[in-house]
């Protein structure tokens, strides 16, 4: 029969490390019960994370981390469409041509607009002044 001990400590490295129950009472068992050497076992195994310090307390490390590779992944995938996203200018000559004055993705738009916003300010109201045409193109 279980101790209530044992119990208890069966559900701390469940709490800790995300693992089963039958995972945990394998690792005491291991461990002669000493709950630190099951826990050194899963930290050499690459399986035991200390909670971030931005994770509530309540919410396991694997439901925050997965929240955190989330996040990551949607942002990546906001970048990768920026950078395929162009801002095209162009003006018509006097052929009645379209020709391309400036063909940028929208991210290093987006950076000159951050880092230097008067300039990014007067080369819009200039573009609209002289006729030219904006547009945005997405590419796949």
């Amino acid at each position: 029969m279980m101790n209530n001990d044992m119990l208890q400590n069966i559900e701390y490295l469940r709490e800790k490390a995300n693992v089963s129950y039958e995972e945990a009472m394998e690792l005491l068992e291991n461990s002669n019960g000493d709950v630190m050497r099951a826990m050194i076992e899963l930290e050499k195994q690459g399986r035991l994370y200390s909670q971030p310090e931005d994770c509530p307390p309540a919410q396991n490390w694997q439901q925050c981390h997965n929240d955190r590779k989330d996040a990551k992944e949607k942002a990546v995938s906001f970048f990768n469409k920026a950078k395929k996203t162009r801002l095209i200018v162009e003006k018509k000559n006097k052929y009645g041509e379209k020709e391309t004055i400036a063909n940028v993705s929208v991210l290093a738009a987006a950076g000159v607009a951050i880092i230097a916003p008067y300039f990014a300010f007067a080369a819009v109201l200039l573009t609209l002044i002289t006729g030219h045409q904006v547009k945005v193109e997405a590419r796949d």
